[in-house]
């Protein structure tokens, strides 16, 4: 990230990061110093706006962090939270924000997936769809370190325009014993600093794969993701395709609308069920897809 004033002199540090394929911008002022190295790690896979105007970007999302007496606090919009001075905290509430600010703003013409999407081939995305918990951003992250290319964690967001995947590269979150799991031969990985910890009482640890996607991508299938002991794929119905999609939206603001996004979404691609508890398995299996 580039560093646009100095620090040492007290005055707040400013970023500005820009997710090119949203046209998100996200501007952060923080006078808290020991919050700038959270928000550097948190934000490494954005671009950076140099010298453009933020104004341009159609998304714009603004967030303050001010150190208050005995607290921290997080602006952002017309929500604003004070919290303790623990980095980890005030991290997991910028996180919260972002998206939900992020939600409020997004375009009418985008559908939102619960889901994580890779890429094997640099111009098609598999996009996994499941519900918290399952284990999709375990998932996403082991295929990733084993020649996939990262799209999106958590959301995926479909343009209906062009009937596309768009990149979303923020960080996967991997939860506790997942991040042991999957993580322990990972490269001096400082989990044990850079952790966010949500109001839910929930952890979560940003990691951030080495390739990631920089175009939108054509899904070449939508994955509707179990864990399981046995281990295959099975082809659904259409009105069993549209269900899955339905239960996996991330957000439904007009249902008539957004169902007919989502009737398009089940015409134009295959939706499939995929049990699997063995990830090398369940790679075999979606590469035959």
């Amino acid at each position: 990230m580039q560093k646009n004033v100095d620090l040492k002199g007290g005055v707040p540090m400013k970023r500005t990061v820009y997710c090119q394929w949203l046209d998100w911008a996200v501007s952060i002022v923080c006078d808290y110093v020991p919050m700038m190295p959270f928000l550097e790690y948190y934000f490494q896979l954005y671009d950076v706006l140099e010298g453009v105007d933020i104004r341009s970007a159609v998304l714009h999302t603004e967030v303050e962090i001010k150190k208050e007496k005995t607290s921290v606090l997080v602006r952002c919009g017309h929500r604003s939270r004070s919290t303790s001075e623990n980095c980890n905290v005030i991290m997991g509430v910028v996180a919260e924000f972002c998206n939900d600010d992020f939600f409020d703003k997004k375009k009418p013409e985008w559908c939102l997936l619960h889901g994580a999407a890779v890429s094997q081939d640099g111009e098609t995305a598999h996009v996994f769809l499941a519900p918290t918990g399952m284990g999709k951003s375990t998932l996403a992250y082991y295929i990733c370190t084993h020649g996939f290319r990262f799209c999106a964690d958590d959301l995926a967001v479909m343009d209906m325009k062009t009937g596309c995947l768009l990149p979303y590269p923020k960080p996967i979150y991997l939860r506790n014993m997942d991040f042991l799991e999957v993580t322990e031969k990972a490269d001096a990985f400082p989990w044990y600093c850079y952790r966010l910890l949500f109001s839910d009482g929930s952890v979560k640890y940003p990691v951030f794969p080495k390739e990631c996607m920089n175009k939108s991508l054509k899904p070449c299938a939508f994955h509707v993701y179990e864990r399981g002991e046995l281990c295959g794929s099975r082809t659904m119905k259409m009105t069993e395709r549209f269900q899955s999609l339905l239960m996996n939206s991330a957000w439904i603001s007009d249902f008539q609308y957004h169902s007919r996004q989502l009737v398009q979404l089940v015409r134009l691609y295959s939706v499939d069920r995929i049990q699997c508890k063995d990830f090398q398995e369940l790679m075999k299996i979606i590469g035959r897809s």
